[in-house]
């Protein structure tokens, strides 16, 4: 893993959160598309059967299994091959994301993921090789509350016995830096690896 031999941070804080997928992990647009041609299913039509709706927020609170929703998006879009296909693809990690994590933890700094996955989310971590990656890793589907609730930063930082205002969180969604803010939270929107360098003093 590579090192960003940079100096150390000037700006820390007791826990430094960071989202999942947007900001570690990143899944290319191209694979769906060729899952689309490849089955005849219109386009962006799995993507919006799998992330809109009960459904998902079903099998982001846990109250749905991974297997059951990957069925039921497939069922909606008309061919469970294809969902199958197409969630089950782990995506790829951002190596510069994962060599400042990892250069936080090795100087000591508490890190933690805090992600709205589902049940499957140590698989997937273990498959990506960084199930080690930060100190801990919550996911809504354990917790019962999905970002931006209160409800899963105060899970968080009650596991983690932190105070809100003394963490330092990085997220691509607006809604859940917003909702992170409210509590105290230092939130940034990530548009990548530069805002947490800059935000982080690296």
């Amino acid at each position: 893993m590579p090192s960003l031999h940079r100096r150390q941070p000037t700006m820390m804080a007791d826990l430094i959160l960071f989202d999942l997928d947007g900001v570690i992990r990143h899944f290319d647009p191209a694979v769906l598309a060729r899952i689309e041609i490849d089955f005849g299913i219109e386009e962006g039509l799995l993507p919006t059967e799998a992330f809109q709706g009960p459904r998902f927020e079903a099998v982001i609170r846990g109250d749905m299994t991974r297997s059951t929703w990957v069925e039921e998006v497939g069922i909606a879009a008309g061919s469970t091959a294809a969902a199958h296909k197409w969630l089950a693809n782990r995506g790829t990690l951002d190596p510069t994301m994962t060599a400042i994590i990892a250069d936080l933890r090795s100087a000591g700094q508490r890190t933690a993921i805090l992600t709205n996955g589902t049940d499957t989310i140590n698989d997937e971590l273990r498959d990506l090789g960084i199930d080690d990656l930060v100190e801990r890793t919550f996911c809504s589907a354990f917790i019962g509350n999905a970002k931006p609730e209160a409800a899963a930063f105060i899970h968080v930082c009650e596991a983690m016995s932190v105070h809100p205002t003394s963490v330092i969180f990085f997220d691509d969604t607006e809604l859940n830096v917003e909702g992170a803010r409210q509590l105290g939270i230092t939130a940034y929107f990530f548009n990548g690896p530069d805002v947490v360098t800059s935000a982080l003093g690296l």
